[in-house]
C-alpha cells in the first residue's frame, strides 16, 4: 500500500498483465480508479478491508475473475497505450 505516489506505472503494469489490484486511498490512485468498478480502493490503514478484498478475489468465482481481469488489461490498453498517449500529446 503506497501512501505517496507520482504516476502510478506499476499499477498499469499490473493491470495490463490481467492483475486486480487493491489500491490505497491516495490521489494518484484515485484519480485512476475513479469510476472502475474493478479497481479496488482502501484507506491505507484500514487492515481489515485490505484483508477482506483479497479473500473476495480468493475465493472468486472463475468467471467473475476473468471478466475482472479482462476489464483491467482493456483499461490500459485503451487509456494509456503508446497510441493513446501520442494523440494526447499532440
Amino acid at each position: 500500500m503506497s501512501s505517496s505516489e507520482g504516476f502510478p506505472v506499476s499499477v498499469l503494469e499490473s493491470l495490463v498483465c490481467e492483475c486486480p489490484v487493491v489500491l490505497s486511498n491516495i490521489e494518484p490512485h484515485l484519480d485512476l480508479a475513479d469510476g472502475k468498478d474493478f479497481i479496488n480502493i482502501v484507506d491505507i490503514d484500514n487492515l481489515d478491508e485490505l484483508i477482506e478484498i483479497i479473500l473476495k478475489f480468493k475465493n472468486m468465482d472463475q468467471t467473475k475473475l476473468y471478466q475482472i481481469r479482462n476489464k483491467c488489461n482493456e483499461f490500459v490498453k485503451n487509456k494509456y497505450s503508446g497510441s493513446t498517449m501520442q494523440k494526447k500529446y499532440i
